[in-house]
């Protein structure tokens, strides 16, 4: 598994690189697929996937929802839970 090779600090520091202007504030790995998903805080808040290799596959700008992110969970196959203190609206059923 991908957590026994590399610590989350480890992860996160590798990932750093994938945004210069804030910082990763959480890590979660997708049980299904081995994804790797980060959160960077803001400007802009981001929900990153890598592969297993640290490959980024997808970037996702959430600035409409969010003004930052304190969080990320893996909750089952297909869903990503983001957390934020400061949500900028209710729904964001279909952004991805």
């Amino acid at each position: 598994m991908l957590l026994t090779a590399h610590t989350p600090a480890e992860i996160l520091k590798t990932v750093d690189r994938l945004v210069s202007n804030s910082e990763l504030e959480g890590i979660t790995v997708a049980g299904d697929t081995g994804h790797v998903w980060v959160v960077n805080e803001k400007d802009p808040p981001l929900l990153i996937e890598l592969n297993a290799s640290f490959e980024e596959l997808y970037r996702y700008d959430l600035s409409r929802y969010f003004k930052d992110l304190s969080g990320i969970s893996y909750a089952s196959i297909n869903t990503i839970r983001v957390i934020s203190f400061h949500v900028l609206t209710r729904t964001i059923n279909g952004f991805l």
